[in-house]
C-alpha cells in the first residue's frame, strides 16, 4: 500500500493507509490542489473505500503537491472496514503493538508526512484502557518521528449505557471505549466527531442536532479536555429516511447517506 513494504502487525490484520475524500475534513480541502488524476483517485477510494489501483505510485506526487500549496499532510490509520476482531488483537497482542509503532514511525518518515491520525471505531467498551495505552506507546513513537498524532473519537453526551439494546450497543461498541481525557492529555488533538447522532439503525432523526451537539461538547469539556485539543467535526451530509420492510424487522424506516444536490434533486 505504501511506496515502501511495512512490517504486518499480525498474520490476519495490518494497520494500513487510508486517505479518504468526501466527508472528511483535511482531505475535501487538501484535493483541489493534487494533480487531476490523482484527485480522481482521491475520490474513488474515498467513496468506495476499496483502493485497487496501486497507492504507491501516486504517494510520491501527492507529498509533493502537498508540500508544494502549503497543505499538511496527514493521512488517517484505520482498523479496514471497522474490525472488531482485528482492532481487538494489534491492541492487546505485544508483537503487534511493537510492530505498529516501528510501523507508524516509520511511515511518519519515509513519506514526510506532517501528522497521523487514528481513526479506530468498533472498539469495545472492555478495550478503552488498553486503547489508550497504545496511544501513548504511539505517540512517543510518532513524536520522536518528527509528526503529531491525533485521534478521530466518536461522541458521547453522558456515561449512560441507555435504556434500549440498540443505545446499549452504540454504548459499548462504538461511543463508550474513549477516555477522553487521558487521550486529550497524550495527543495532539482530538477530532470530535459530532455527526452520525441518528443511524440506519436508529428511529429517524438529525445527523447532527445542535442540542445534542451542545451536550456533546460539553460533556467532553467537562471530561477535562482544553478546547485548544478539540477539532470539532462539522457534517456535510444528511440522512434520508425512507419506508422500509424486510422479513426479519418487518416495516420499519430505514436511512442512506444523501449530499445536498442529490437532496435538492428530490
Amino acid at each position: 500500500m505504501m511506496a515502501k513494504s511495512y512490517e504486518k502487525i499480525t498474520p490476519r490484520a495490518r494497520i494500513g493507509l487510508i486517505i479518504p475524500s468526501s466527508n472528511r475534513m483535511v482531505e475535501v480541502h487538501a484535493t483541489r490542489y493534487l494533480p487531476k488524476d490523482v484527485q480522481a483517485h482521491f475520490t474513488r477510494i474515498g467513496m468506495t473505500n476499496r483502493h485497487k489501483a496501486p497507492l504507491e505510485k501516486l504517494l510520491p506526487r501527492i507529498v509533493e503537491a502537498a508540500k508544494k500549496n502549503g497543505v499538511k499532510l496527514v493521512p488517517l490509520v484505520m482498523n479496514p472496514g471497522f474490525d472488531l476482531a482485528a482492532l481487538h488483537r494489534v491492541l492487546n497482542d505485544a508483537t503487534a503493538r511493537a510492530t505498529a509503532m516501528r510501523s507508524l514511525a516509520a511511515l511518519c518518515r519515509d513519506q514526510h508526512l506532517d501528522g497521523i491520525q487514528f481513526d479506530f471505531e468498533n472498539l469495545h467498551v472492555s478495550d478503552r484502557d488498553v486503547f489508550t495505552a497504545f496511544t501513548r506507546e504511539a505517540t512517543d513513537s510518532v513524536h520522536r518521528a518528527g509528526c503529531t498524532l491525533s485521534a478521530a473519537v466518536v461522541p458521547r453526551t453522558d456515561d449512560d449505557r441507555g435504556p434500549l439494546p440498540y443505545h446499549q450497543w452504540m454504548y459499548d461498541y462504538w461511543r463508550g471505549a474513549y477516555d477522553y481525557k487521558a487521550l486529550a492529555d497524550t495527543l495532539d488533538f482530538l477530532s470530535y466527531m459530532t455527526y452520525a447522532q441518528h443511524t440506519s439503525g436508529s428511529t429517524p432523526g438529525p445527523v447532527a442536532g445542535y442540542p445534542w451537539m451542545e451536550a456533546s461538547i460539553k460533556y467532553v469539556l467537562a471530561a477535562g479536555v482544553p478546547p485548544r485539543k478539540i477539532s470539532l467535526g462539522i457534517p456535510s451530509y444528511s440522512d434520508y429516511w425512507y419506508p422500509g420492510y424486510n422479513v426479519k424487522t418487518g416495516s420499519r424506516s430505514q436511512a442512506s447517506d444523501i449530499e445536498y444536490p442529490r437532496l435538492r434533486a428530490i
